[in-house]
This record gives C-alpha cells, sequence and structure tokens, in this order.
C-alpha cells in the first residue's frame, strides 16, 4: 500500500483518474515558470462562489500547477543546507499540496468545488515558496540589508 501523503517523485502520476500525466514535470530543473498566471488562474477558482462550467478546466489547471511546482521546490530545496528554515517551510507545503493532489475530491455536490479552492490556495503557496527558493542573479549579488559583508568584517 502506498501512503499518498508523503510525496514520492516515483508516485507522481500513479493513482489520478483524471488522465493528467506528468512524465517531464521537472525533469529539466526549475526553469522560469509564469507564476503570475498561475496566480492569477488560482485566484479564479477562489472568487467563484459556485460550482461552474468552468470548474473543470480551473481544476485541471491547479492540478497541472502543482504538478509543476512540486519537483522545482524539491530541486530548489535539496539545493539549500540543511536546517535552512525557508526550505523547511516550503517542504511542508510541498507535502500538503502533494496530499491533496492525490486525496479524492469527496462526495456532494460541492466536492469537487472545494478541492478545487484547496488545491488554488496550495499553488498561491507554492508560488510564494518558489519566489522566496530561486536564487536571482540580483540577490546573490546584493549584499543582505544590516549585514557587512565578509570583506568588511576581516578589516580592523
Amino acid at each position: 500500500m502506498i501512503d499518498r501523503t508523503v510525496p514520492d517523485e516515483s508516485a507522481a502520476g500513479q493513482g489520478d483518474t483524471d488522465g493528467d500525466t506528468d512524465s517531464d514535470a521537472g525533469e529539466s530543473g526549475p526553469g522560469p515558470m509564469d507564476l503570475a498566471a498561475m496566480r492569477e488562474t488560482a485566484r479564479q477558482v477562489m472568487v467563484a462562489h459556485e460550482p461552474g462550467s468552468d470548474l473543470d478546466g480551473l481544476s485541471a489547471a491547479m492540478r497541472g500547477f502543482v504538478r509543476l511546482l512540486v519537483p522545482a521546490l524539491r530541486t530548489l530545496i535539496a539545493a539549500r543546507p540543511s536546517g535552512d528554515r525557508p526550505a523547511m517551510v516550503a517542504r511542508v507545503g510541498v507535502d500538503e499540496a502533494w496530499r491533496r493532489l492525490h486525496t479524492t475530491p469527496g462526495l456532494g455536490p460541492g466536492a469537487a468545488h472545494r478541492r478545487a479552492r484547496r488545491l488554488a490556495l496550495s499553488v498561491l503557496s507554492l508560488c510564494d515558496h518558489y519566489e522566496n527558493l530561486r536564487p536571482t542573479a540580483a540577490a546573490s549579488a546584493a549584499p543582505i540589508p544590516g549585514r557587512r559583508r565578509q570583506a568588511e568584517r576581516s578589516s580592523p
């Protein structure tokens, strides 16, 4: 029996009945992602007050975004030193998103809508974690405010 609450990259795509596959998700490593489009689509799900005809498409988009973001975040987390707080927090978000992805929608007329909203929350969270962990050229070149550079510390 596979425990779907613990993300495992080898389990990607297993157990899904929605027909989507993610065979190439994350293979190229973290690259530029359209986080603004992901956030906007997630916001559309969040403002929908009741299930509509476009819910299936939005829900599929949320599942696809989670499948893109989770492997990219796993790569970024692995590149961080052990004990790195932002990486530890991101790992919790990745685990929760993966669990939500592989949880059945439930029963009742609003179950699919509730699942789509939960996935949208995960997408918004994963986008934030991706931005926090992604190294940028400007961030690595700029000094951290309030801290002196190593060369300044060694000078008398």
